[in-house]
């Protein structure tokens, strides 16, 4: 199945990618800026030409059921305890106690999310385990997120950027680096048809994130451009118990299923497709790991999900309204 952005796409990008690209720019709490990390991380091989992501292993052989199959068989490894941040000394003490109190107002909730403790791949760069950790938002708030916030106060600290660019140079912090989260992030990029092509449904990001099924919360990055369809750091399964065994497909992929419900409301069953597509690291957080999705939905046009999602919507809200006269 190939997927061929359409002309009107493509113009549009065209018209607008100076509009869009000026969006990507030093914030508050990170800079955006792609040239400004490609220079702070220039001996890493990006995905290309202003793509701020390195690539780690793909995941798509060209064939969806070969490429489920094959993500099946990466073991997955959930460690014991919860992870907390290292605290090497007075000075990142402080600024982690600052980043949270600074940012804090753009969470909706401190949710149980998982961390990438470490990575084992062998020389073809096929990933054979994931090792996994329980950890928290507010330990990504102090770490991954806040990495060009400027700490007032804090005696000989600019960033954590500069702090962790002295000691690792123009690398990324290997993922055992315990002064960051790395949490496990989720993208998907949904495509419709439309006449031959499949053309990606591209959100625009606006001031809060587009959440269908939940309050509106602030989002952390990516304020004002275009963006994936659906994405959002990889839950931590509420039942889950020390021992048990875990797949990518039960877990990963079905916790994808969730995230694109819950911000665009399109459920399981409209969505012909989901395939991963690879495993990246993000030079914008440092090297937060990012795993990647396309699918295909079921709907021939646009207008189509946008029906589907209004339906949900009022649905919601008229199931929210009886549960509040209860």
């Amino acid at each position: 199945m190939s997927i061929k952005p359409t002309l009107d796409l493509l113009v549009y990008i065209f018209n607008n990618w100076k509009s869009i690209k000026t969006h990507f720019t030093k914030k508050e709490f990170l800079n955006e800026d792609v040239s400004f990390l490609q220079e702070v991380y220039d001996k890493e091989i990006t995905a290309g030409k202003e793509i701020p992501y390195s690539i780690i292993s793909r995941f798509y052989t060209g064939n969806v059921s070969e490429t489920l199959d094959q993500v099946q068989k990466i073991k997955l490894t959930m460690e014991r305890g919860k992870f907390q941040l290292k605290v090497p000394n007075n000075t990142i003490q402080s600024f982690q106690a600052k980043a949270y109190e600074a940012f804090k107002n753009k969470m909706s909730n401190d949710g149980s999310i998982v961390r990438l403790s470490r990575l084992n791949i062998n020389v073809n760069n096929e990933i054979l385990e994931l090792k996994m950790q329980h950890a928290k938002y507010s330990d990504q708030v102090k770490s991954n997120l806040t990495l060009d916030w400027a700490a007032h106060g804090i005696k000989g600290f600019s960033t954590l950027r500069n702090y962790l660019t002295d000691k690792y140079g123009n690398k990324l912090p290997p993922l055992s680096c315990g002064l960051l989260a790395n949490t496990i992030g989720i993208s998907c990029i949904l495509y419709f048809k439309k006449g031959k092509h499949y053309v990606p449904y591209l959100p625009k990001r606006s001031k809060y994130k587009p959440l269908i099924h939940s309050t509106k919360k602030s989002l952390a990055l990516f304020e004002g451009g275009i963006h994936v369809t659906a994405s959002g750091a990889l839950d931590f399964p509420q039942d889950f118990k020390q021992g048990e065994s875990l797949s990518f497909c039960e877990f990963i992929l079905e916790d994808m299923y969730r995230e694109i419900y819950e911000e665009v409301g399109i459920t399981k069953k409209y969505i012909q497709e989901l395939v991963p597509l690879a495993f990246t690291r993000e030079l914008l957080r440092a090297g937060k790991p990012q795993i990647f999705f396309w699918s295909f939905n079921r709907f021939s046009e646009r207008r189509r999900v946008i029906k589907v999602q209004n339906a949900i919507h009022t649905e919601t809200k008229e199931k929210q309204t009886g549960e509040n006269r209860n």
